[in-house]
């Protein structure tokens, strides 16, 4: 620590922010490895309710400049789902991702299964 003091500003603002975002992923990675173990144990609900994909897709892709985000179903379309697991799945995928390149989401609904099905590239 004695070498801190040797920086400049700017070097110390990358410095703090790559700690910041290896924090992130640490406490990313321990909340993966509970709802993981819950799992495991069975001690894992669902807490399914309606929501609105189309919104949550577009909220995450404004926040990261690297995703492009289209939907080839209805906007106001009302899906039941676990609004905390979607935005986790999503956050996961958007992190694991957009560290190598721009990524495009593709939603589409299979009318087979009424499932969601999500198209990275």
């Amino acid at each position: 620590m004695n070498n801190w003091d040797n920086f400049e500003l700017a070097q110390k603002k990358e410095y703090a922010l790559a700690i910041a975002k290896s924090s992130d992923r640490i406490a990313n990675l321990l909340n993966n490895l509970l709802d993981f173990a819950n799992i495991c144990r069975n001690d894992f609900n669902l807490n399914l309710e309606p929501l609105n994909l189309y919104k949550i897709f577009k909220i995450k892709s404004q926040v990261n400049n690297n995703i492009q985000f289209t939907a080839n179903f209805d906007e106001d379309l009302i899906f039941f789902s676990d609004k905390y697991l979607i935005s986790k799945l999503l956050d996961n995928l958007i992190i694991s991702i957009t560290n190598f390149t721009k990524i495009y989401i593709e939603a589409r609904i299979q009318e087979a299964t009424n499932c969601v099905i999500l198209t990275l590239k």
